[in-house]
């Protein structure tokens, strides 16, 4: 380990992504990270996880929120988990890939961040006129090995609905055992007169740190109604772009 975090976990990816050799984690000096103190990340060593690694998550932890008939995809350290999510059912017009991550929405930071560390990218789609009438449920959970463990990870998720389509998403995040960094993004393109409930629950425990970003495009008489709910001790960030790409479209987001 150096005193460059940043560099120590690009190294630990084998990516040194969009990253110059020497540049570090953005301080509160800089006007954008005024208050985000990225300093406390400095008290763990990082494990950045990797592809080939297997965690010891065999259901749904006690901590987690639960929400009664939801449709349940659980992500693990930033990739899905086939046998605690509920795959072999899915409503028709609902469908849900798991394939290598695409690059992100920007040249910021976090945008930077996200792909140097994002392994696995999930593709979730609802097809034009399809209503889907469960809750779908992303758990994002952190695992490590002990409760010393300092798990870093990015999980890329990306929500398409079609024209005419209504869906109801909520992801949630929670550390199981261990600390974790983690880096999620989320992008989100709503079709023409689609209609979208998107909750956020960040639950991660003292000692965890989130800093995150979501790309949010609404078309003509598209509907998008969010929020973001920050509940747990841990460090949260979320960056928020959202473009109105066409007439009589409405969003609603709080946090």
């Amino acid at each position: 380990m150096t005193d460059n975090l940043l560099q120590d976990l690009l190294r630990q990816r084998g990516d040194s992504g969009r990253f110059d050799p020497k540049e570090a984690l953005p301080t509160r000096k800089a006007e954008a990270w005024k208050y985000t103190d990225l300093k406390r990340l400095d008290k763990f060593g990082w494990s950045v996880w990797l592809a080939e690694d297997s965690h010891g998550v065999t259901a749904i932890p006690d901590a987690a929120l639960k929400i009664e008939g939801a449709i349940n995809i659980v992500l693990v350290n930033g990739f899905l988990d086939r046998d605690l999510s509920a795959l072999d059912h899915l409503p028709m017009g609902l469908s849900l890939e798991a394939g290598p991550a695409s690059e992100a929405y920007g040249d910021g930071f976090t945008d930077r961040l996200s792909d140097a560390l994002t392994q696995e990218e999930l593709t979730l789609r609802v097809d034009a006129g399809k209503v889907i009438e469960a809750p779908i449920h992303i758990h994002h959970i952190t695992w490590g090995a002990d409760a010393d463990a300092a798990i870093a990870h990015a999980a890329r998720v990306t929500i398409t609905l079609d024209k005419g389509a209504e869906a109801t998403v909520v992801e949630s995040h929670v550390t199981a055992s261990g600390n974790g960094f983690t880096v999620p993004s989320l992008g989100v393109s709503l079709g023409e007169n689609s209609r979208l409930g998107l909750y956020s629950a960040l639950m991660e425990k003292a000692g965890s740190s989130q800093i995150g970003l979501a790309d949010i495009g609404v078309s003509k008489g598209a509907v998008l109604d969010s929020f973001i709910l920050s509940i747990g001790k841990g460090l949260a960030r979320r960056e928020v772009r959202l473009t109105m790409a066409g007439e009589r479209g409405e969003a609603a987001s709080a946090r």
